[in-house]
């Protein structure tokens, strides 16, 4: 998820921050423009033929007739890419372990044994032949690996729950969970085994992204109820400080959901400000924030259009953001700081998706979920979906 570029200014750790909030002032990098135009373009809702135009997204595989639904994803290169998920044949209530590569051509269903329950949580790829991917099994939790030639089971500390999976390199991945308690837990791949290592500040079990050992960071929420992210620099966690959100009542609360870490000095957070109105309805106000080595800039948008869920860098200079999991709509910040938005849609079906990626080495981003049938019908049916941009 993050290219190799190292911690730049280490020195601006815990640095006086700035903060917009409840206004849509420019919070993106100098090197983005200061002002940023809606765009709206419509999405392409074919799943076959050519690859869609730049911002577009469109459906690009359907697991229809398969009893799969996608829930994570792992993007190594142009050739290859899966989507992860669970099968359920015969109407079993035991789930399957699905696997789906895409070679560059085609989506095929990989083999791994019959009797894999793993059910894919969070996923992550440093190359073609280094895949790990994390979830619940039948015995707790386990994590699976494939080098390029087979794929293997790893067993994991059966009492975590895994919240996010970074895959730096081989001998580099780290594990973002909570325990029993609901502690915060890291884990770290050493080359060798899983681990467990220093574990982030209280707070910081959301998410976790980083570029090496050296650079790693987790994000998440406080005991205060603000957005919180730590840095791992090799030795220890450090605060990240990140500067307090106002919030519209005393249960509201900040959080981030996801983090993007593409050098020291440039790194991306999303989230979310949650609060109940005169109804008792959830509001999410939308929240994105940037750090570049010395503060962070926060903005809260000022109407409560939905919650931020995932971040990721558009091999570009610019990023791709997904605003709810539901229904999803990307936007994109290009390295200018122009802003595009697009809501894939597919007819009389309603989305659901997991989890977002970048190609390496491309400009093309995918996502994977699944597709319901649309409204709330007795007998609802589905299937995995694969959305893609640029591909």
């Amino acid at each position: 998820m993050a290219n190799a570029r190292r911690l730049a200014k280490r020195a601006g750790v815990g640095a006086v921050a700035s903060v917009a909030v409840l206004g849509l002032a420019a919070t993106i990098p100098t090197s983005a423009a200061e002002e940023l135009q809606d765009v709206f373009a419509a999405g392409d809702e074919s799943s076959t033929g050519e690859a869609a135009a730049a911002g577009e997204w469109r459906e690009a595989f359907a697991a229809k007739g398969m009893d799969v639904m996608y829930t994570s994803l792992a993007a190594a290169d142009a050739e290859n890419v899966w989507a992860l998920g669970s099968q359920y044949p015969d109407d079993s209530d035991t789930p399957r372990t699905f696997v789906q590569r895409y070679d560059g051509a085609e989506w095929t269903q990989e083999e791994v044994p019959a009797d894999w329950t793993l059910e894919p949580e969070v996923a992550g790829a440093s190359g073609p032949d280094n895949v790990w991917v994390v979830g619940p099994t039948a015995d707790g939790v386990g994590a699976i690996r494939y080098d390029g030639t087979d794929w293997t089971s790893h067993e994991m500390d059966a009492g975590l729950t895994p919240n996010d999976l970074d895959v730096i390199a081989e001998d580099e991945a780290w594990l973002l969970a909570e325990d029993a308690a609901g502690e915060t837990r890291a884990v770290r791949f050493d080359g060798e085994i899983w681990r467990d290592w220093t574990s982030p500040p209280a707070g910081t079990s959301q998410a976790i992204d980083g570029i090496d050992g050296e650079t790693v960071v987790a994000v998440g929420r406080n005991d205060a109820s603000q957005p919180s992210a730590a840095l791992y620099d090799g030795t220890e966690w450090t605060d990240l400080e990140v500067p307090e959100v106002e919030l519209p009542s005393e249960i509201a609360s900040a959080t981030f959901n996801d983090v993007l870490v593409r050098a020291g000095d440039d790194i991306w957070a999303v989230g979310y400000v949650h609060d109940l109105n005169d109804d008792d309805i959830n509001d999410y106000w939308p929240l994105t924030a940037h750090y570049d080595g010395q503060s962070w800039d926060v903005t809260v948008d000022e109407e409560p259009s939905g919650e931020l869920v995932a971040v990721e860098d558009d091999g570009a200079g610019g990023v791709w953001i997904q605003e709810e999991s539901w229904d999803p709509t990307f936007v994109h910040h290009d390295a200018a700081g122009e802003v595009t938005r697009d809501t894939p849609d597919i007819e009389n079906y309603d989305l659901n998706v997991r989890d977002l990626a970048l190609i390496p080495g491309t400009e093309a981003l995918v996502s994977a979920g699944s597709a319901y049938d649309e409204g709330d019908p007795d007998v609802p049916t589905g299937y995995g979906v694969v959305l893609a941009s640029g591909l």
